[in-house]
């Protein structure tokens, strides 16, 4: 996590300015799951999904960042085309889904929440997702290539917050602070390796 004071205000910011369109984007290729799962879908809800982890990791919002990383495993498990997302698979995906959006919410309004409450809420979900998916969920299929998805996956990515970080990475190695430098580096390690 980020400790300098100004600059983690400015990756809160913009964090706060980028959870919004990332939350539609998971809430509309859920919704849309049950008419078509593609391989472009899955990986729309697992980039988003992964931008948010990585945005409030950055941050220090560790609630959000941990219900992102377990919503982010679900996900993936999609790729698997044997997997069946029926009516019971969708609600519990929406749920899962909700218990990221609430602290994210809060956080977007600045009103406060139970975070403890939020967990164990996601924990009863993500074990109802384990129990529905089974080896699915623990045995996941490598995420396709670029060519699978039909377009590039680098840009995709880069499109998707890697300038903001190497932006937040310039600005630290400007204030010339070796410790606040290393710091900044861990984290934004943890980020791009995932």
């Amino acid at each position: 996590m980020i400790t300098d004071p100004s600059i983690l205000e400015q990756g809160y910011v913009y964090f706060l300015t980028e959870a919004p369109e990332l939350l539609q984007l998971i809430e509309q290729e859920l919704f849309a799951l049950s008419e078509e799962r593609s391989i472009a879908k899955v990986h729309n809800l697992m980039r988003a999904t992964h931008t948010i982890k990585g945005g409030a990791a950055n941050v220090g919002l560790e609630t959000i960042q941990s219900i992102a990383h377990s919503l982010e495993d679900v996900f993936k498990a999609l790729y698997n085309p044997g997997l069946i997302v029926d009516s019971e698979l969708q609600t519990l995906l929406l749920r899962a889904y909700e218990c990221l959006r609430l602290p994210l919410n809060a956080e977007l309004t600045g009103s406060s929440i139970d975070s403890d409450e939020i967990q164990q809420r996601a924990a009863t979900v993500f074990a109802q997702l384990q129990a529905k998916m089974g080896d699915y969920l623990s045995d996941q299929m490598s995420i396709p290539t670029s060519v699978e998805l039909g377009f590039d996956i680098v840009q995709s990515v880069f499109e998707m917050g890697v300038g903001q970080r190497l932006q937040s990475l310039a600005e630290v190695i400007s204030q010339d602070d070796p410790e606040e430098l290393a710091d900044c580096l861990m984290t934004q390690a943890e980020v791009f390796i995932g």
